[in-house]
């Protein structure tokens, strides 16, 4: 081990856990672990772990072993474990096998894993019934090509072509692909029989939610359709009766998009978040129950500021187990269904994030992954009876942190407007004199910088090179209430958010452990514009690193993968209020940039292309401000291949350190 606290090298080798599913009689938990691929150490494979919650001095059994990624665990009514894989194929052997993934059971009785689906094109989710030998899965199918022919199309189409595509409506792009052909259609085994429950869709399932009862009888899932005004999506709620063969809109709402369904208990409601959208805001984001047999809605009245993410619900339908952004960590939560009074299970204090949530024991325990800024995510342990600190159940990141050497402090910023903005600072405890600090924006612009580990972007990296790292959670920043985050929406993303920074870098620069004159700021998507934007503002900062920032806001609105969403956030006309469309863009005033920068990003980004990092390279070298440009030609929005994560962090480093650590001029 280095003397560092966490080296990239270190910080790629380590273990993750992703995921985890709880057995039907809550005794067992499967966790997905992602580790390095042993043979190139160029990619990330999954293994599956069981563990028993109440035997943390019992350690975790691996289930799964060699080159495969078994990921994405279940468990069936019977309490085997079912899993997606990319195992080959034991009923058609080929070279493109590994790039479809199915369904496996892995019996709790033991033996090897068994393969269950056998779809042409592949996996991509699943769920199955809690009581019933029912499971539910969207899988990839081209449009009008019979089961048996679909293989052998898609083998020719790809390798002889043709590969032309027709769009007749936007977007055309998602994330780093072009929308393909192929689409997902619900598929269920009911009993071992397969049944096609949609033909032909196209976009309707392409980020659906969906869900299948207890009993096995109903399958819920989410349609997107195309016709609002503001070109954005909306969803309608769909019902399928198996007994019956029947399907039916359950709930419609305009302007409204439905995601994260799931039955309560005894499939007589349905528990989903709406996002309701509202001319010049955001809009409201609301936790709603849905009557299977009337379709009637009632929100429940939430009785925090809060936007909480339900992950599970007590037997009896009355307590749902949840977490949510607040204050700049993501607490545990009850939340009473019927009052919506919220009761915090994990203290301000204990901080940290939580995710997959499970009720132990009738609701008197649980079972989560937590992580913090200096915790690896690992399986941790609730008691829900006498609230208590979480207990960590599992260590299989294989990296121990030594926190010791760590100083994390939370704080908080006056604005220019006297609102209070809340931000971090994480460096070495043992530094024997003032630091050179690096103030990092974070993307969104609606997220956060959290007590959270964080794989893409790692601030005790930061911080074991030397730096003061300052993660500030300007407007927009979920967790902060409703009113912060619309105080980014519309334009203004060069306003009072850019106040919110500077009243952060203002305290920051007070600081007497950081070096007079010695701030940087750094960067990614929303948090790379922002950088940009200080970079046209400002000229007293070290050094600057923007990722995948957008540069040229007016010619980003046609490029970006969705610029229905980009014109509804700006709330402006790019085509006919073109000055106002753009009176926060950067290359407005480029000519002011004077802080020398690296300017990274992903060929295959299509949320920003890559575009607006040429674009602003051009500007730079044409003014002749001191400017580096770093590509990654296989990467997309975020960096994400173990060797490229490397050479991030080696690179963005390199820079702030050659900039950072003498002089100007010297």
């Amino acid at each position: 081990m280095s003397d560092a606290i966490l080296t990239q090298d270190e910080l790629v080798s380590m273990r993750r856990v992703v995921a985890s599913s709880t057995s039907p009689v809550r005794d067992v938990c499967v966790v997905e672990v992602q580790r390095l691929d042993a043979e190139h150490e160029s990619s990330y494979v999954s293994d599956l772990w069981s563990v028993r919650p109440y035997g943390r001095t019992t350690s975790p059994v691996q289930l799964t072993h060699g080159p495969y990624s078994d990921r994405a665990p279940a468990h069936d009514w019977n309490g085997d474990v079912l899993f997606l894989s990319d195992r080959p194929d034991a009923h058609r052997a080929d070279a493109k096998a590994s790039e479809r993934a199915q369904i496996w059971r892995l019996p709790t009785r033991g033996g090897e894993p068994v393969q269950l689906s056998d779809e042409p094109l592949g996996v991509l989710s699943f769920c199955a019934a809690a009581q019933a030998d029912v499971i539910v899965a969207l899988a990839v199918r081209l449009p009008h090509i019979a089961q048996e022919e679909q293989r052998e199309v898609a083998t020719e189409r790809t390798t002889h072509g043709p590969s032309a595509r027709t769009y007749t409506s936007m977007p055309v792009r998602y994330w780093d692909h072009w929308i393909p052909e192929a689409a997902p259609q619900l598929v269920v085994w009911r009993n071992g029989q397969q049944h096609m429950l949609s033909q032909g869709e196209d976009r309707a399932y392409r980020n659906a939610s969906f869900d299948v009862s207890a009993c096995g009888r109903y399958v819920l899932i989410t349609r997107a359709i195309f016709e609002a005004k503001d070109r954005l999506s909306e969803t309608q709620l769909e019902l399928h009766d198996l007994d019956a063969g029947t399907r039916r809109v359950l709930f419609y709402a305009p302007l409204t998009q439905i995601n994260a369904v799931s039955f309560l208990a005894g499939s007589d409601y349905i528990l989903a978040q709406c996002w309701e959208r509202a001319q010049g805001s955001y809009g409201t984001n609301m936790l709603v129950e849905i009557e299977v047999s009337s379709g009637q809605r009632r929100t429940i009245p939430v009785q925090e500021d809060i936007w909480p993410t339900v992950h599970d619900v007590s037997d009896d339908g009355r307590t749902l187990l949840a977490s949510a952004p607040w204050n700049g960590a993501t607490p545990a939560l009850l939340i009473d269904r019927q009052s919506g009074a919220v009761t915090r299970l994990t203290s301000q204090e204990d901080a940290g994030t939580h995710g997959s949530l499970c009720f132990l024991d009738e609701a008197s325990a649980a079972v989560c992954i937590r992580s913090s800024i200096v915790q690896p995510p690992e399986l941790f342990f609730l008691s829900l009876d006498a609230p208590a600190p979480p207990t960590q159940i599992t260590r299989l990141s294989g990296h121990p942190i030594d926190v010791e050497r760590l100083e994390v402090s939370s704080l908080m910023a006056t604005s220019s407007d006297g609102e209070p903005c809340q931000y971090y600072v994480v460096k070495p405890r043992d530094a024997c004199e003032p630091l050179p600090a690096l103030v990092w924006i974070h993307g969104g612009p609606i997220s956060d910088w959290g007590d959270a580990w964080h794989w893409r972007w790692n601030s005790l990296v930061g911080a074991s090179r030397g730096y003061a790292m300052i993660l500030p959670n300007p407007r927009g920043s979920t967790g902060f209430g409703q009113a912060w985050v619309e105080g980014i929406w519309g334009n203004t993303w060069g306003g009072q958010c850019h106040d919110d920074l500077l009243a952060v870098i203002k305290d920051v620069e007070a600081r007497e452990d950081v070096q007079a004159g010695n701030v940087s700021v750094m960067g990614g998507s929303f948090g790379g514009y922002m950088t940009n934007w200080i970079g046209t503002q400002h000229a007293r900062f070290r050094a600057l690193v923007t990722h995948a920032g957008l540069y040229n806001l007016s010619a980003f609105h046609a490029i970006t993968d969705s610029p229905a969403y980009w014109s509804f956030m700006m709330g402006e006309d790019p085509y006919t209020q073109h000055d106002a469309f753009s009176l926060y863009s950067p290359h407005r005033h480029v000519s002011r940039w004077k802080s020398p920068t690296l300017i990274i990003h992903g060929q295959q980004d299509y949320r920003v292309p890559v575009g607006e990092a040429l674009s602003l390279f051009e500007a730079l070298q044409y003014h002749g401000v001191e400017s580096e440009f770093l590509l990654f030609p296989d990467e997309n929005h975020w960096i994400l291949k173990p060797r490229n994560i490397k050479v991030w962090y080696e690179q963005v480093f390199a820079f702030l350190d050659r900039h950072t650590r003498e002089e100007p001029g010297a």
